[in-house]
C-alpha cells in the first residue's frame, strides 16, 4: 500500500501582512491599491492581491495570499492534481476528472509543469545521515534506459535523487553523500559503487540478500552430475553465508585451487570477494544485513514509471524520480 505525503501550504483567499520590500528589504511601505485575481482552486474562484509601495527605493509589489504563487493554481489544487497522477491516472485522464468533477480545468501540460515544479522545489539534499542505502533504479528516456541513484536513510527518508552514467556522476553523487555525513554505504555489489567509495574514504555494507541470489542463480547452473559430486562444497557454501564469521572458512578457501565447474568455482570466487563487506556489520553496531529499506523506497518510483511511455529530457525524469520518492511514502 502507498501513502500520499503531500504537504501543501494552505490557501488563504483573504490578503495577507507584506514582508519587507525585495529589492532594498525596508520595512516602510506604502498601501498602493488592489485587485482582484481569478485562481483555480476546490473552493475559492478569486483571490485579493494587495499592492505595496516602498518609501526607501519606491519600488511596488504584490503581497500575495498565503498558498498562491505566480501559477494560477492554489498550492492545495496542484496537490489534488498530483494525487490523481502520483496514483496511476495519465496526465490526460487528471484533467478528464476534473472536468467530470466540474472542478476548475487546467491543460494536461500544466500537470505536468506542476509535477516538475514540485520536483525542482524537492530537490537538493535536505537531511544528515552517517549510514544510508543506496541503489539504482531506471527510466525511459529518450528511448534509452536512464539510471537513477537513490541514497535512502535507514529510516526510510530519501536523502538523494540523481542521474548517473559516467563514473563521474557516481564520483559526484557519493561526494554529495559525503558531504552530508555519510560514513556507511549498504548496497549490493554494483562495481560503479566500488571506485567512489573507495576513493573517498567510505565503508560498504554488502547487501546479503542480494549476494544469497546471485549465487543461487549461479548455482542453479550446475548439471545434475556436477551438484551430486560437489554437495558437500555446495553445503558448506551455503553454511558459510549463513554463519558469516569475521574471516571465511579455510576449506572454501583451499576449494578454489580444486578443478571445480565454472558456475561453482563463480560462486566461491564472488562470496570471498565480498566477504569483507558482507562482514561490516559486525564491527559496526546498528548496521542492517541487507539493502531491503532502500529497494523498498524505490518501488516508489518503479511503482508509476511503470506506465510512463518514456521523458524527453534528463531534467524532467529526475524531477519525476525526485517526486515520487518525496511525495510517496511506502507504507
Amino acid at each position: 500500500m502507498y501513502i500520499l505525503r503531500l504537504a501543501s501550504e494552505a490557501f488563504n483567499p483573504c490578503p495577507q501582512p507584506p514582508g519587507p520590500c525585495p529589492r532594498c528589504s525596508s520595512q516602510a511601505l506604502l498601501r498602493w491599491g488592489q485587485r482582484r485575481r481569478q485562481v483555480k482552486d476546490r473552493a475559492y474562484p478569486q483571490a485579493t492581491v494587495h499592492r505595496y509601495r516602498c518609501k526607501n527605493c519606491r519600488h511596488t509589489f504584490s503581497a500575495l495570499p498565503r498558498g498562491l504563487g505566480r501559477s494560477p493554481q492554489t498550492t492545495p489544487y496542484q496537490a489534488a492534481l498530483l494525487t490523481l497522477y502520483l496514483l496511476g491516472l495519465s496526465l490526460r485522464k487528471v484533467t478528464l476528472v476534473l472536468a467530470l468533477l466540474a472542478l476548475p480545468t487546467v491543460s494536461f501540460v500544466t500537470v505536468w509543469r506542476d509535477l516538475q515544479r514540485w520536483g525542482q522545489r524537492l530537490q537538493g539534499p535536505r537531511l544528515h545521515a552517517q549510514v544510508v542505502g543506496v541503489d539504482t533504479t531506471f527510466v525511459p528516456l529518450q528511448g534509452k534506459s536512464q539510471a537513477i541513484l537513490v541514497a535512502v536513510t535507514l529510516e526510510g527518508k530519501t536523502l538523494l535523487v540523481q542521474a548517473v552514467g559516467s563514473p563521474t556522476d557516481y564520483q559526484q553523487a557519493f561526494a554529495t553523500l559525503r558531504s552530508l555525513g555519510v560514513e556507511v554505504v549498504v548496497s549490493d555489489d554494483d562495481h560503479a559503487f566500488y571506485s567512489p567509495i573507495e576513493t573517498l574514504g567510505l565503508r560498504q555494507q554488502g547487501c546479503l540478500w542480494h549476494a544469497q541470489r546471485v549465487i543461487g542463480r549461479t548455482l542453479h547452473k550446475l548439471s545434475p552430475k556436477e551438484r551430486e559430486r560437489w554437495q558437500h562444497l555446495i553445503t558448506l557454501l551455503w553454511e558459510s553465508m549463513k554463519a558469516l564469521p569475521p574471516r571465511p572458512p579455510e576449506a572454501l578457501v583451499q576449494a578454489q585451487a580444486l578443478h571445480l565447474p565454472a558456475p561453482l568455482r563463480y560462486a566461491g570466487v564472488y562470496l570471498l570477494d565480498l566477504w569483507h563487506r558482507l562482514t561490516l556489520f559486525q564491527r559496526v553496531p546498528a548496521l542492517p544485513k541487507t539493502n531491503n529499506h532502500t529497494e523498498q523506497a524505490i518501488e516508489r518510483t518503479k511503482f508509476r514509471a511503470r506506465t510512463v511511455r518514456g521523458f524527453k529530457s534528463l531534467a524532467g525524469a529526475v524531477n519525476f524520480c525526485t517526486a515520487t520518492q518525496y511525495l510517496l511514502a511506502s507504507s
